[in-house]
This record gives C-alpha cells, sequence and structure tokens, in this order.
C-alpha cells in the first residue's frame, strides 16, 4: 500500500475548512448629508479570517454616487477602501452624477433617494469596473448602476491616474473582533441615502475542534495501514 490514501485523506479534510463564509448581517440606515464621518456599521465575527472574498451592501440607493465614500476595518484597525467618489478626479470634484438604485419609475429620483429602489451591490477583487460604467458620458444622469459585483478602487484624484484597485489582503487576520463598515457622504444637496445591511464573504480560520479531527483521522489511518 502507498501513502496516497492519507495524502488523499489530508487533502479533504483541509479543503473542507477553506469554503467562504457568509457573516451578518450589519445593520442599515440613511447616510448623514454632507458628513464626513458618515455611517459606521458593525459585524461581530468570533473567529479570525484568512481571506476576504466580497463585501455586499443590500439595498444600497444614493442620488449621486460621486458624493459617497465606503471603507471596511478588520478588528485590527486596518481600513481598505471598498469605493470613493466615483468619477472624481480633483478632491473638490463633485464626482460622477449616476445613481447607486434605480428610478422610481413614476417620476425619477430628483435629489432625493427617498423616490430610488435600493439595489445590491458586491465589492471585490474581481468584478465590473464601477468607475469605467459609470463615467462615460452616454450613463451619466439619472441613470442608476445596476446591481453586479464592483472591483473594489480607491481615487487618487487626479486625472492621468484616476483610481487604484483595492486588494483586501492586508485585511486577513487572526483576531476575532468587530469589522466596520463606513459609508460616508461628502457633499451637499442628495438627501435620503442609505442602505439595509450588509454582509462579510470570507474564510474563516480553521476552528481548533477541526484541526483536532483532522489530525485524529490521519492517526487512525496511519493505524489501519500498520495493522494492514
Amino acid at each position: 500500500m502507498n501513502k496516497f490514501p492519507l495524502m488523499a485523506f489530508a487533502s479533504i479534510a483541509l479543503t473542507s475548512t477553506s469554503f467562504a463564509v457568509q457573516f451578518g448581517p450589519g445593520t442599515g440606515g440613511l447616510f448623514p448629508d454632507n458628513t464626513p464621518s458618515g455611517l459606521s456599521s458593525t459585524i461581530s465575527i468570533g473567529s479570525g479570517l484568512t481571506s476576504i472574498q466580497s463585501i455586499q451592501i443590500i439595498g444600497l440607493k444614493h442620488t449621486w454616487a460621486g458624493d459617497l465614500t465606503a471603507t471596511l476595518t478588520n478588528p485590527d484597525g486596518i481600513t481598505v477602501t471598498l469605493f470613493q467618489r466615483v468619477g472624481s478626479t480633483t478632491t473638490t470634484g463633485v464626482g460622477d452624477s449616476s445613481n447607486f438604485g434605480s428610478n422610481d419609475p413614476t417620476g425619477g429620483a430628483g435629489s432625493n433617494a427617498a423616490n430610488l429602489t435600493g439595489l445590491d451591490y458586491t465589492f471585490s477583487e474581481s468584478g465590473t469596473d464601477l468607475w469605467a460604467l459609470v463615467t462615460p458620458a452616454a450613463f451619466t444622469g439619472t441613470m442608476g448602476a445596476p446591481s453586479d459585483t464592483y472591483l473594489a478602487f480607491s481615487n487618487n484624484f487626479n486625472a492621468a491616474n484616476p483610481y487604484t484597485f483595492t486588494s483586501f489582503s492586508s485585511l486577513a487576520t487572526n483576531t476575532a473582533g468587530d469589522w466596520t463598515l463606513n459609508i460616508s457622504d461628502n457633499a451637499a444637496g442628495d438627501l435620503n441615502g442609505g442602505y439595509t445591511e450588509w454582509y462579510i464573504n470570507a474564510t474563516p480560520v480553521p476552528e481548533p475542534a477541526t484541526l483536532a479531527a483532522l489530525g485524529l483521522g490521519a492517526v487512525a489511518l496511519l493505524r489501519r495501514r500498520k495493522k494492514a
């Protein structure tokens, strides 16, 4: 008998501990208008995470996408940007006028997100380029960015290299605790933006019990092999 069965057993057991898990929901609410401190919401996770796959924001709506900045902060205080003032190439720019959410078919949005239907948006290291989608002239105005998975990005506030895609690698942590989503409205005049709830999709650190079970299974297989 060769060593393949033991290796296969270990591989299967390890793989079973590496699936992504959805954590949440975190509570949503309305964004205070023109307030950089924004709206913060936390999801408390009782174990560490080995990687972040995506952040999902449910029912997001706002009448001027370029007003908003969203960040995620881990329990160790490390922060990454999910999206930031899309379409603005200067620190004083107004950004893109496209909506998060879709227009009320009976009358449009105006500057009041109460007239929008919130949509679901996911931010990840793979997906559609939100900046490239909303900034062409054909898309600007009252049209809403559709529900989709978008590449997370941070704004460089310059025309030559306007934005940089975000990596989630710095967020992986063995520390249990609160993960905080903050979304801020950074310009005046667009009211009642907000979202319903949010989720983290991530791979948890294997629990000690899982690792122990893996070890016991390997030992048992070795004993059976020796008896054979």
